[in-house]
This record gives structure tokens, sequence and C-alpha cells, in this order.
């Protein structure tokens, strides 16, 4: 269909339609018919040209609303002309105008310095002639500095020392620091930390003076702040080592007396003069100081009770029998050899058993040996007394999946992260170990299964807004646990065990769950 063809129809419509022929009608019907027929007209493209040179707003506007022909338009332009009225354009200029101003204001007031400097620019940017290119400069500093902001670094650091809440402000994170401080401030104004610290740095065994320790001590007592000099604490943490050796080295000399005493006994009582009377006054002076001897060892070291005390029992007995015939004391000669091996065996493995610790060395907490003493001091409170106690067994969720992810420094972190706040949640006289590589166990004194049943739901609240971070990656952190009390099981070696069965029961219902539930 060509152009005449295209005309005579149009005509031919508008005078079907009852319509008179005028330009605007025609050029509408005409444009019609070629759309209809698909004929390109140039001049019908002219609405779709004066569209495309509009801004880009108000051309996606007029494609929203589909205008094609000429009246459309007209009645597109007139409205966007009245919404581009001056007077109201300036207005809401203005009003945009002042609300950045005043929050430009507003984050001068917040105590961080990279806001303030960006505030001060943009407050000072918006005071004098600004275009709309050092606007959007402006405002893509705004965003590099969102996207840098470390806020949630800094809320990580101060979880270590206070618990930081997801909807903490600062106001809020103060008020949480500031006892802290208060607290620090008292000790630092007072002698008693001093005088406990300098009491702790001084030997046990020995009875030696030291003159660095005095000197320390004055200076601390006469400007208690000196206790924060890096050089005082390096002084401090020498004499700490220096006590360790003067007691080892007083430990040994106790240890080579007493082999000389017991064997100067053997010897007495292999020889024949000992059925003198004189000879029986001398050794029991021997056996006292003896005895003096293994009193003082057996007040400084735990793991030497067993064999000191045999030495004691063993000597005891010896002296009740110069009581009476002397020259009985022969038949316990063997013994006293044998009291004599144990003290050269104790004197070779001195060492190695002093550093043998009830803590465990990744975590700082109790170990299975040190949980187990104080597990038997809390039972005889429950057999002398009847006071019930609980055992809580607990494991950190997934932890070997994290582990693989992660790696085994991340482990490491998140043991020793969980730990600490563990530590920190517990009461006085409650006691916690690292029981295998993710899991912990707990005694709570004095309270029954009920009791542990809170102390769990309130700990899951603890570890649940605690932020577990590694390398900037936050990492999700949940954990089962078993609870039994002790009124619940037949002996004290069943309770743990029993904890164990309730873990696992949990563990069966789910991860982040505890058994029982009420």
């Amino acid at each position: 269909m060509n152009i005449s063809e295209l005309t005579r129809k149009s005509i031919q419509t508008i005078t079907k339609n009852g319509n008179t022929v005028t330009p605007l009608i025609f050029f509408e019907t005409f444009c019609g018919e070629a759309r209809r027929n698909r004929v390109a007209v140039e001049d019908c493209e002219l609405i779709k040209n004066y569209i495309e040179k509009l801004d880009k707003e108000f051309k996606v506007e007029a494609h929203r609303y589909n205008i094609r022909t000429v009246p459309e338009f007209l009645s597109y332009l007139t409205s966007a002309l009245n919404r581009m009225n001056q007077n109201h354009l300036a207005t809401r200029h203005n009003s945009l105008l002042e609300l950045s101003r005043k929050i430009a204001e507003a984050l001068l007031l917040i105590d961080n310095k990279s806001i303030n400097d960006l505030a001060g620019r943009t407050s000072g940017l918006l005071n004098r002639s600004h275009t709309p290119q050092n606007l959007d400069d402006m405002r893509r500093e705004w965003g590099r500095f969102a996207i840098e902001y470390k806020g949630e670094r800094s809320r990580q650091r101060l979880s270590q020392f206070v618990n930081v809440e997801q909807d903490d402000d600062i106001d809020t994170l103060i008020d949480k620091v500031i006892p802290l401080l208060e607290r620090e401030k008292s000790m630092r104004g007072g002698h008693g930390v001093i005088d406990l610290l300098m009491q702790s740095a001084k030997p046990s065994l020995s009875n030696e003076k030291s003159a660095e320790l005095d000197k320390i001590y004055k200076t601390l007592r006469a400007n208690p702040d000196k206790i924060y000099d890096p050089e005082t604490q390096e002084k401090i943490s020498n004499l700490y080592d220096k006590r360790v050796e003067a007691d080892r080295g007083e430990e040994k000399r106790t240890l080579q007396q007493a082999k000389k005493l017991v064997g100067s006994l053997v010897d007495e009582v292999d020889s024949p003069k000992a059925q003198t009377e004189q000879k029986e006054i001398e050794v029991k002076e021997k056996i006292e100081i003896l005895k003096n001897g293994v009193n003082a060892i057996e007040q400084n070291s735990d793991d030497s009770k067993e064999i000191l005390t045999s030495l004691e029992d063993g000597i005891e007995s010896i002296g009740k029998q110069t009581s009476g015939l002397f020259s009985s004391l022969k038949k316990y000669s063997t013994g006293l050899f044998d009291v004599k091996d144990k003290i050269d065996k104790f004197e070779n493995e001195l060492n190695s058993r002093r550093r043998e610790a009830d803590r465990d060395m990744l975590t700082g907490m109790r170990n299975r040996k040190g949980f187990e003493y104080d597990l038997s001091e809390v039972e005889k409170e429950f057999q002398e007394h009847g006071n019930n106690y609980s055992v809580i067994v607990i494991d950190i969720d997934g932890f070997r999946t994290i582990a693989e992810k992660y790696g085994n420094d991340a482990g490491d972190l998140i043991i020793r992260y969980f730990s600490k706040i563990l530590k920190e949640y517990i009461s006085v006289g409650d006691s916690t170990a690292r029981y295998g590589e993710d899991r912990f166990v707990v005694s709570l004194p004095n309270r029954n299964l009920g009791d542990a049943l809170q102390f769990v739901k309130k700990f899951k609240e603890k570890v649940k807004h605690t932020k577990f971070v590694y390398k900037d990656e936050r990492v999700i952190v949940t954990f089962s646990a078993g609870i039994s009390d002790r009124e619940g099981v037949e002996d004290v070696t069943k309770i743990i065990d029993n904890s164990y069965k309730m873990l696992k029961e949990a563990k069966a219902r789910g991860k982040n769950g505890f058994y029982p539930e009420e």
C-alpha cells in the first residue's frame, strides 16, 4: 500500500465515522492506518523523535504512558510543565538543602574522625555554590566510607571485654565500659593489687631476701601507675622466674638432706654400735629433722604427697620402735633402703613432674585430671551434707566442619574464644574444663537439674549474641549439651557418663539443643 492509497483510505475512514476532515484528525487517522498496514511513514515518527529528545526522566515516563498521538503528547507536556513550576521546584530544592545541612551538622557531633571530616566538607559544600558534579563526587565519598567503615570489627574487639548486643548504640556501649574503667581506676589508686603481686613474687620455700624485689615494691608503692610500664612488667616477670628457681633449689637441698639422713639412718641401723643408748638418741634426732624436711616439701608439692607420706610413715614407724629394743630396727633396714630409692627417683623426676599441670595448654582451663579433682571435692560435700550438684557436658556443633572450612588455626581460635566466654560465665565455686577437642564439662555445686537447665538456656543466649570472627568473616557457633545431677545417678563415677548420654540424645534431636529440656 502506497501513500496515495493510505490517504484515500484515511479520508474514507474519517467520513465513515462522521467526523470532519481536519489536519489533526487526518494526521492521527493516517498514522494509525500506516501502523496497521505496516507502512513506514517518516511524518508518523515525529512523536517518537520528539520523545527521544526529552531528558531521561521524562523519556521513561513517556514510554511508560505509551504516548503515540499528538494530543497525548501535548497533554503529557502540559502536565510535566505544571509539575515543573519554578516556585514549587525552588521550595523543594531549598527544603532538601536545609535537610542535608542539618544532617551534616548532626554528623559533626559524632565522635569519629572520618565522619567528622566528611561531614565538615559536606557542610562546607552545601553552604557555598555547588554543581551536580561536585555533589556527585561527595556522594561517592560517602559511599566509599560506608563500605570501608569498620564499626563491626570495633564491636568484635570490644566484645572481648563486655557483652555487646546487636542493637547497642555508642551510649549503651559507653555505659557498659565505664564500670570496667572505674574498677580499674580504683585498683590503680590503691596498693592492694601491688601488695598481692609482690607477695606472689616471693619464693615459697626459700628464705633468701631479694633486694630487687624490695626496690620494685617501694617504687610501685610510691607510684602505682608504674605497674603499667612495660619495663616494670618485664622486671616482675623476671622475679617470677627467679622465684621458681629459688623454690626448686630449696626443694633440691631438702631432698639431698633427706637422702643423707636416710642413708645415715640405714648405716646406724646396720651398725653393731646401734645398741647403745646414745646412738638411739642420735637416730631419733635425725628422724625428727627428716620429718621436718618432709613437711616443708609436702606443703608445696601436691605430686609428691604419696611418696612423702610413705616416707614419713616409715620413719614414724622406726621412731616408735626405738622405745623398745633398738636392735629390732634391723628388720626395717630393707624398708629404709626402699625409701632411699624412692627419694632418688623423686629427685630425678622432680622437674618433669613439676611441669605436669592440671591445665589445658590451648585454653588455660582445667584439664580432665584437674576437673576430676574438683569433682571429688564437690562429691565430699554431697556425701557429708547431702548437697546436690549438677554436671553439664557441652559439645560445639559441627566443629570439624568449621576446622575443615577455615583451617586448624580458625578451629583453635574458636576453641579459645568459646572457652573464654565459658570461664567468664560460670560463677565462683563452679568448675569447668576442656574434656576433648571440642568438648567441655561444667560442674555446678549446690544446684539441681532445674538450675542447670536455666544455666544452659542463658549461656545459649550468651553464645548466640557473641560474634565469632576469623579473618573478618563471621563464623556461626552453636553447641549442644547433656545435663545430669548427682541425685539422679548411683554414684559419682556415673554422673559424667550420664551427661554424655544426655548429650547424645540432644544431638540426635538436632543441633543447638540440650537434653533433658525440662
